[in-house]
């Protein structure tokens, strides 16, 4: 599984991780401190692009699961592997799924400035938290948060963000802020050697062939 999720991080963000952290003690000896800014925005730049080609490869790859429920049951359980790969790779970036409003990303990238970290939205969760539901039958079953953010439609053979994140009944934590913000996933990154930050996110509707 590891081998599955190396393969799915572009050679763009990885490159450029390495670059950074090659040309950190040459630009901090010559004082460029804004070519190694410059850097460091288009490190997170293209980080924030392999994030989203991830889980494009992730939608696309988890069709064959089974029938709808299923797949986006696979969708939520690798997307919860991939976060907890990335993150352990990489301590300053934060990946999650959410109701995001507008002002909340504007606001985001300051906030990590200031609190040197990387931040998700209030409303967010990890791609790793879990929930409890109750099934058709009435049963309670555990269940990722996230799965009411995937979606497959079966007619178009497409998996991809659930337009208002309605595709499976909404958690207990979703259902009061459904209509409070735009439903999406992002990652959040926070460079700490420059003080700079970006945000990136999939919006609902989003959809894989």
């Amino acid at each position: 599984m590891r081998g599955f999720f190396a393969n799915l991080v572009a050679f763009g963000c990885l490159f450029l991780l390495l670059l950074l952290a090659a040309a950190y003690p040459k630009f901090s000896s010559r004082h460029s401190e804004a070519a190694l800014a410059s850097l460091a925005v288009q490190k997170n730049y293209y980080c924030s692009l392999d994030f989203k080609h991830a889980m494009m490869q992730i939608l696309s790859s988890s069709k064959s699961a089974g029938d709808r429920e299923e797949i986006i049951a696979k969708i939520a359980e690798r997307s919860a592997e991939f976060e907890q790969f990335i993150e352990r790779a990489d301590g300053e970036v934060d990946i999650w799924c959410g109701i995001v409003t507008e002002a909340e990303l504007r606001a985001l990238p300051s906030r990590m400035m200031q609190e040197s970290k990387p931040l998700k939205c209030k409303n967010c969760w990890d791609f790793s938290k879990k929930t409890f539901v109750v099934d058709a039958h009435g049963k309670p079953r555990q269940t990722y948060v996230c799965s009411s953010f995937f979606d497959f439609d079966p007619v178009a053979n497409k998996a991809g963000i659930s337009k208002g994140g309605l595709a499976l009944n909404p958690s207990p934590e979703v259902l009061p802020k459904i209509y409070s913000g735009k439903f999406a996933i992002g990652i959040s990154i926070f460079d700490s050697k420059t003080n700079s930050s970006y945000v990136g996110i999939l919006e609902d509707g989003t959809w894989a062939g």
